[in-house]
């Protein structure tokens, strides 16, 4: 399975090379191609569904997320300083040099499962991108907490993202790193 993996990988490598060479192809092949590359991406997803399924332990009920209940148990979380929610499974973060780090914004803040990933895994000299989704806060709080956190990680400024995907391509399309 995991031979299959990788070929998934480097045939999605492969199309997107190809992809960006959009003005050597013609439109037909240009679309066939995107075609093949979302199918490739789905597939790709679904063969490491563990890693994208979730990171916290045990699951969040509908009362556990109601930001409005301060005794609910996402408030209680983040507005505890030294609160650390648990991991639910372990990921191998070894082979990554680059890490997308993505999170909801949570009391102005990086939710604190973050601050547990942080404690659990060596990333230093690593590079992180972090992006965040909130409906008015800026990613800039969450980005000093993390950035102090740990010193030794190349931060990349984050930004905040919508469901607009023109802004996620521009936003992809522009990172430098």
């Amino acid at each position: 399975m995991k031979k299959f993996r990788i070929f998934i990988d480097v045939l999605m490598y492969i199309v997107f090379i190809v992809l960006m060479g959009h003005h050597i192809t013609d439109n037909l092949i240009h679309e066939i191609l995107g075609t093949i590359l979302f199918v490739l991406f789905i597939i790709h997803h679904i063969l490491n569904y563990k890693y994208y399924k979730t990171i916290f332990k045990g699951k969040y009920t509908d009362k556990d997320l109601n930001w409005n209940d301060k005794k609910s148990r996402t408030s209680i979380e983040c507005n505890d300083s030294k609160s650390r929610p648990e991991i639910s499974n372990t990921i191998n973060v070894d082979n990554y040099d680059t890490i997308f780090l993505g999170y909801p914004i949570c009391w102005g803040d990086v939710p604190h499962i973050i601050l547990t990933f942080m404690d659990t895994y060596k990333l230093d000299g690593k590079t992180i991108i972090p992006f965040c989704t909130s409906e008015g806060t800026s990613i800039s709080g969450s980005m000093n907490t993390l950035k102090n956190y740990n010193k030794n990680v190349n931060w990349i400024d984050g930004t905040r993202l919508s469901t607009s995907s023109s802004e996620i391509n521009n936003w992809v399309n522009n990172l430098k790193y």
